[in-house]
């Protein structure tokens, strides 16, 4: 499912120290972060409504769409970057919603 999602506009959201230090993190139960997590908080805790979170839903109906997904797509530009020069594209600045560790840019 997490594959599909790919497919579908999103981003992963996962950790990942290297090669790509610039992208955002994602809630511990985000699809794109940690698939079992989210399966688990939707079907055995059904402490959410839906395996995606609002702006990953956002993105995927209003792809492309900077009017109604401006902080997704601009934390998301980071997904596959390295900040390092030579190694590839440098990091794109953040907004504060996924900067420092704020899973906001999900949530939204």
């Amino acid at each position: 499912v997490h594959e599909v999602f790919h497919l579908m506009g999103l981003v992963d959201e996962y950790p990942e120290p290297t090669p790509f230090e610039c992208r955002s993190v994602g809630p511990e139960d985000s699809l794109l972060a940690h698939p079992a997590a989210a399966y688990h908080a939707y079907f055995n805790q059904r402490s959410r409504k839906s395996l995606l979170y609002p702006a990953q839903f956002m993105a995927i109906l209003y792809p492309d769409c900077r009017s109604r997904n401006e902080v997704y797509l601009d934390c998301a530009a980071n997904a596959y970057r390295q900040p390092q020069l030579g190694r590839g594209p440098r990091c794109f600045s953040r907004p504060a919603q996924c900067s420092a560790g704020s899973t906001e840019w999900i949530r939204l």
